[in-house]
């Protein structure tokens, strides 16, 4: 368990920095604080230990965890869905609800139906309403009735938060 955690931090670490992470193996054998070095062209730069907390922080899924979601706009129009109006599923979701805006965002199948899906930058909270075929994992697509407003949404990297029932 210590380890798969030591593992996560030294990817953050290594996404956070940019920069090579050396971690020794036998620090982590022999000692309740493992050494992370930062290392750049062989030359040491910084070094920092990690604390014995690391064991108490929250799960990864834990509901009270925001995660960075990419977050797209679309709307009911053919350039998002392919269908015209008087199309008999124009403006229907995967869910068979009419899309609604302010309420109705594209999950991953990863998310059921109902799911309450709060971001965080927009202090809004959306349902999980909808799927799409370029929806995956860490991505959410919010519904807009007007295609100027979703264009302008464009894609943004937001905290996202999963309530769960």
């Amino acid at each position: 368990m210590r380890k798969t955690i030591l593992s996560s931090i030294v990817a953050i670490i290594l996404a956070c920095t940019n920069s090579k992470v050396a971690v020794s193996i036998e620090e982590i054998k022999n000692t309740d604080e493992p050494v992370v070095t930062n290392v750049e062209e062989e030359n040491v730069l910084t070094k920092f230990t990690l604390m014995d907390s690391i064991e108490e922080t929250e799960p990864v899924d834990s509901p009270d965890v925001y995660r960075i979601y990419s977050v797209t706009a679309y709307t009911s129009g053919y350039e998002s869905t392919q269908k015209k109006k008087g199309h008999p599923l124009y403006g229907i979701t995967a869910s068979g609800e009419l899309v609604k805006e302010g309420i109705t965002v594209a999950c991953p199948k990863s998310l059921e139906f109902g799911t309450e899906v709060y971001v965080k930058e927009l202090n809004h909270t959306y349902i999980c309403q909808d799927r799409g075929g370029a929806i995956k994992e860490g991505h959410l697509d919010i519904y807009f009735e007007d295609l100027k407003k979703a264009k302008e949404f464009g894609r943004q990297k937001l905290n996202v938060k999963i309530k769960d029932d």
